[in-house]
Formats: C-alpha cells, sequence, structure tokens
C-alpha cells in the first residue's frame, strides 16, 4: 500500500482536498516576491477598492502593512524574530499597542511539548499541553487544550491516543460541549478501517465509519455517518500522466439523508500541469464550473487567469460569471 497508516478521522478527508476546493477572487492583482519582501496589490473588477498587504522582512523582524478595500484605515503589524527562543509575538501598534505572544518548547528525549499563548486584545490565555511515552511497540500520547476563559466555564479539550502495532485508540472530552468522543482504527493491510463514537449526556449521539485503501496509486476513502444524521461520502484521486503532460483528478461523492429523503451531490476536480503552465478545473453538480490557469510569461513572471461561474442555467443572460486576472512576479 501507498498510503500510510491513518489513525485520525482527518486524514480521510484529505485525498484530494487540492483539486477539490478552486476559490476564485474575483478582481485583479499585482504580487511581487523575493527574500526580503512580499508585496500584493488588489482591486475589484471595475478596477475601485483597492486594497494591499505587504510583509518586509529586516534583522530585527518582520513588518506588515494592510490597506484594506475600504481604504479608511490602515493596520501594521510588526513581528521580531524571536525563533531563536522558539517564541512568536505580533505586536499591533496602531490597536492600543495590542499584541499576542506564544512560546513553545519540546524535549526529544521525552516526546514531550508544550505551548503557551496569550492575547492582549481579549485578556486571554491559550495553551496546548501535548506529554507521550513509548515502550516495547506501546505508544501513549496525550493531547490537552486550554481555549481560554469564556463566561461560563474554563473549556479544556483532552484528547488520549493509545498506539500498539497497527491498532489506534482515541479518546476525546470537551468541557464546554461535555462531549467525548472515541474511536478505534486498524490496518488490514489492503485498507486501514475505523469507527468513532460521540457521547453526550450519556447517550451515544454520533457514529461514524471510515475506510480508506490505494490500489494502483488510485486513492479513495469512505465515511458514512449512521447514526445523529446519515451522511455517505467518497473519495477517489487519480494521478496520470500523457507524454510530458501530468495531473491528478480527484471525485467526491456525498449522499445525505433530509427528511426522509436522499440529496446526492457531486464535485470533480483536476489539475494539470506541463512545462510552463498548471490548471485546475472544478466542476459540482449544482452547475458551478471554477477553472484556473497559471502560465509563466517570462523567467521570474507568471500569469494567473481565473474564471467562476456559480451556476450553470438554460438562460444564458442570467449566468453572471466571476473573474480573476493575476500577475505574480518573483525573484
Amino acid at each position: 500500500m501507498v498510503l500510510t497508516f491513518a489513525m485520525e478521522p482527518v486524514a480521510f478527508e484529505e485525498i484530494g482536498k487540492g483539486q477539490l476546493s478552486l476559490p476564485i477572487k474575483k478582481g485583479f492583482s499585482v504580487s511581487y516576491k523575493d527574500s526580503t519582501m512580499e508585496l500584493v496589490l488588489n482591486t475589484d473588477d471595475q478596477l475601485q477598492q483597492p486594497s494591499m498587504n505587504g510583509k518586509f522582512k529586516m534583522p530585527p523582524g518582520t513588518v506588515e502593512c494592510i490597506v484594506p478595500p475600504s481604504g479608511k484605515s490602515f493596520d501594521i503589524k510588526l513581528l521580531p524574530d524571536l525563533s531563536a527562543h522558539g517564541a512568536k509575538l505580533s505586536i499591533y501598534p496602531l490597536k492600543n499597542g495590542n499584541f499576542d505572544f506564544s512560546i513553545a518548547k519540546s524535549c526529544q528525549k521525552c516526546g514531550t511539548s508544550g505551548e503557551f499563548t496569550y492575547n492582549s486584545e481579549k485578556n486571554q490565555v491559550t495553551g496546548k499541553f501535548e506529554p507521550s511515552v513509548a515502550f516495547k511497540g506501546f505508544k501513549v500520547s496525550s493531547t490537552i487544550n486550554y481555549l481560554g476563559k469564556s463566561e461560563e466555564c474554563y473549556p479544556l479539550h483532552g484528547k488520549l491516543r493509545f498506539d500498539y502495532k497497527n491498532l489506534g485508540l482515541r479518546f476525546c472530552y470537551c468541557t464546554d460541549k461535555k462531549e467525548l468522543r472515541c474511536g478505534l482504527f486498524t490496518n488490514l493491510n489492503v485498507a486501514n478501517v475505523g469507527a468513532t463514537a460521540m457521547i453526550h449526556q450519556k447517550a451515544v449521539k454520533e457514529v461514524k465509519l471510515f475506510a480508506m485503501a490505494c490500489v494502483k496509486n488510485v486513492k479513495m476513502s469512505f465515511i458514512g455517518q449512521v447514526l445523529g444524521g446519515k451522511k455517505f461520502e467518497a473519495r477517489t484521486c487519480a494521478p496520470f500522466q500523457l507524454a510530458a503532460v501530468k495531473g491528478t483528478v480527484s471525485c467526491l461523492a456525498t449522499v445525505t439523508e433530509k427528511d426522509g429523503k436522499w440529496e446526492p451531490t457531486s464535485t470533480i476536480g483536476t489539475e494539470i500541469i506541463c512545462k510552463a503552465m498548471k490548471t485546475k478545473i472544478l466542476a459540482k453538480s449544482n452547475g458551478q464550473i471554477s477553472a484556473t490557469c497559471e502560465r509563466e510569461i517570462y523567467a521570474g513572471a507568471r500569469l494567473l487567469i481565473g474564471a467562476n461561474v456559480p451556476k450553470v442555467t438554460a438562460d444564458i443572460k442570467a449566468i453572471k460569471p466571476e473573474y480573476q486576472v493575476g500577475l505574480l512576479l518573483s525573484q
């Protein structure tokens, strides 16, 4: 199998993710990037409401300048370079000097890590602690997330993971929602399979089944919610190559039960890459079609053209496409 052993539910949702999403930012943009700066200028499709985002790297750190489309405000963010200390600091001098501070530390010997974050505007402290231990093929790890004081409680999200060979147990408890989620995952050589359940107020409210396989480089996954609202989702991702052109085709099909009726939806996305051009096309069953084409026009310059049709109908006059044109410069 080409697939790695998937232990977390989110891994089954990653198949084909890059081809199944294609955001189109309506309007025109010019961006420039080198080792010391990043600059992006945007306007809408009527060449109005300009905006700017800029990052300027200097020896003490990075300065970010942001001008939103309204043009009525200007924001600066200072990012001193504290990476040598495992820390991050963001200062907003135009917002009453508010700042965000975080520091992360880890111990390679014991496999334990932790992170502390403080937001001065909200006066909120958050933290994450991840201890782990391993012996004789058996591994126990955990994650404790403190999400900051809310109006009613001090929310904690705790995760506990047990791994032994090809077997994995997962437990997650949220103090604010009072939910316990548990899961079991294993590798059956031909496929990765698993199941999760959500328990609330001493009753099972949700059950999901997971499966993942890879046959001749075609990756497939299945997620079925059989309790707490029926929904079934299947994903495929297949690479291809024709001469100097290579690409990937992905498909997502879902069936959801609503008011006693089943509602199917589907999405097909493809990414095609040749020597000087990259093209992505996305089509949904609701009639939405999106496409982008990125082509190198000369060394260090690429032209990006995109179009999005929110819904294709028989009435051609009712179709209102959105366009994106961008010039990407780099050095």
